[in-house]
């Protein structure tokens, strides 16, 4: 159906969220013959090269977005405004240079604001539209809308009950075609009975995330760890020069993991803790397990979500700064909180991609 097309695939480096969720959708245009050009930046570039090695890749800008812990997250985004709109243009110019000497039919940009053009059908993949901030609500809402409207339609990764997103893709009053296309998982390609069943009597952590807020919360766990004698092996899930600890026999490390060796690895473990990020959220319904959920201060969406699955019992989750490691596992893996069943239906979702994008290029 989308033989001889080409799609450009723009996805935020943001964590490895969005890059991981993005395989699912890549692999499934590859399958209806389109030729998909990769373009990011930073750890969800190098991700996304090691999970397709013969695509083509074009890095984008860096976004080079700091975080002040004092301040809290969202009060550091809201005085970088200036910053994240030339961001935005940046983006917009290295796609317009592209597209000088090269040809596009489709653009879909996981949460690329920048990543659009007039003459080109452009969609947006996102499912935080509905900004849960604290203040300046209002005009955050209308901002969103004028951000989105740039775009041609927007996708949501979930189903048509916002049953894993909750309130964030639920911005009304879009100009746009919204659709609801179904959950992402980049694990959902395997089948669970592949994995060799071997049990670790560690718990596993994996952390990713912007800094310096994910080596925070990598050094308060490797603190409660040794303190609490608990046994955990973290995966870093970045390529920055690790912290050095002093050898313990406790707390072991991995810089990253391929797709494979993560869901084994979560399959093994005593437990899984982690940020309460969307794209994590997903991926622990696929697999169907429990996990300890730790959301990234100030980061509104994922506080939401963390206080959205704890309430619907499917998810144990603490604040950073209350997080007790030995007990907050034990509640945790306590057997009271279990994930919703998550079916992702391929065959479903490949039906309406190819409907929209059928819409979108007629």
């Amino acid at each position: 159906m989308l033989a001889g097309k080409r799609i450009m695939y723009g996805v935020l480096n943001w964590g490895l969220g969005h890059a991981s969720r993005s395989v699912q959708l890549i692999r499934q245009l590859e399958e209806l013959k389109a030729e998909v050009v990769i373009a990011s930046d930073g750890d969800a570039l190098h991700f996304l090269k090691r999970e397709f090695p013969n695509n083509t890749f074009i890095e984008l800008p860096e976004l080079k977005i700091h975080y002040a812990s004092v301040f809290g997250l969202q009060w550091s985004i809201i005085s970088q405004i200036p910053r994240l709109m030339q961001a935005l243009k940046a983006e917009k110019l290295a796609l317009d240079e592209y597209l000088q000497s090269n040809t596009v039919d489709l653009i879909i940009s996981d949460n690329r604001y920048g990543l659009y053009h007039d003459s080109i059908p452009s969609v947006l993949l996102s499912h935080q539209l509905n900004l849960q901030l604290k203040v300046a609500k209002r005009k955050a809402d209308s901002y969103m809308r004028k951000l989105i409207s740039n775009f041609h339609e927007v996708w949501v990764p979930d189903e048509n009950e916002a049953l894993l997103s909750a309130e964030l893709s639920k911005l009304r009053k879009l100009d746009i075609e919204k659709t609801y296309i179904g959950s992402l998982s980049h694990l959902s390609s395997l089948k669970k009975d592949e994995f060799q069943s071997n049990t670790i009597a560690k718990y596993l952590a994996i952390l990713s995330g912007p800094e310096p807020l994910r080596s925070l919360l990598e050094k308060k766990l490797v603190e409660m760890a040794n303190r609490q004698k608990v046994p955990l092996y973290i995966i870093r899930g970045s390529r920055e020069k690790a912290i050095e600890y002093e050898k313990n026999e406790y707390v072991d490390f991995a810089d990253q993991m391929s797709t494979f060796e993560i869901i084994e690895a979560a399959q093994n473990h005593l437990g899984l803790i982690c940020r309460s990020g969307y794209s994590s959220i997903m991926d622990l319904c696929w697999m169907g397990i429990p996990a300890l959920m730790i959301p990234t201060p100030g980061q509104t969406e994922q506080e939401h979500l963390a206080s959205h699955h704890m309430s619907a019992g499917h998810f144990y989750t603490k604040k950073e700064k209350q997080l007790d490691l030995k007990r907050d596992i034990e509640h945790a893996f306590s057997g009271d909180y279990k994930p919703p069943a998550l079916k992702i239906d391929l065959k479903k979702q490949k039906e309406i991609l190819i409907e929209r994008i059928e819409s979108l290029m007629s």
